[in-house]
């Protein structure tokens, strides 16, 4: 149980690590699809950024 004790400062880094991991396991494969969300909404986004047309 002492050796649980010992991490208590540090337990919200576990869960910020948790929720962080989800949120960019949902995100990442939302980034290619960034030039179809601007079309459709019609605001100007860089999206290339090789910069080849």
């Amino acid at each position: 149980m002492n050796q649980l004790r010992a991490l208590a400062p540090y337990s919200h880094w576990f869960l910020r690590l948790a929720l962080g991991s989800v949120f960019l396991y949902h995100g990442l494969t939302k980034f290619p699809a960034l030039g179809g969300m601007a079309e459709m909404t019609g605001m100007p986004v860089f999206t290339d950024p090789c910069g080849s047309t």
